[in-house]
């Protein structure tokens, strides 16, 4: 018997069409988690972009760290992030969009659409 993954976040991530223009087939997509209480990425994933829209599975499979459990957290945020470098630390001209979550005994589903561009400032 295949050993099913009790605890996960189903995620759709689709592009604005205002930005479709801004998007090459070689950027790198990042879907990552991050809970309220840790700042940091708990699990992420990365797809081309050439593949929007798509759906991916964060769980233990792609966690960063081994002890993250979603059912520690109630709510986590959900990015996904357009890369035109290919670098997980965001970069002006970036596209992302993100959604907050409520897990609900490990579980969540959500919907992101990428329609913001990232500005940092002092770059």
């Amino acid at each position: 018997s295949e050993s099913v993954e009790t605890q996960q976040i189903q995620v759709t991530v689709q592009l604005s069409p205002t930005l479709q223009d801004k998007v090459k087939s070689d950027d790198i997509v990042f879907v990552y988690a991050i809970a309220r209480e840790s700042k940091k990425p708990l699990m992420a994933v990365k797809k081309p972009a050439s593949e929007l829209p798509f759906k991916v599975v964060l769980g233990e499979h792609v966690a960063i760290t081994d002890s993250v459990k979603l059912s520690d957290f109630q709510e986590i945020t959900v990015f996904a992030r357009i890369s035109h470098s290919g670098s997980p630390v965001p970069q002006s001209g970036d596209l992302q969009g993100h959604q907050a979550v409520a897990i609900v005994d490990g579980l969540a589903e959500v919907e992101i659409e990428i329609d913001q561009v990232i500005t940092l400032e002092n770059q």
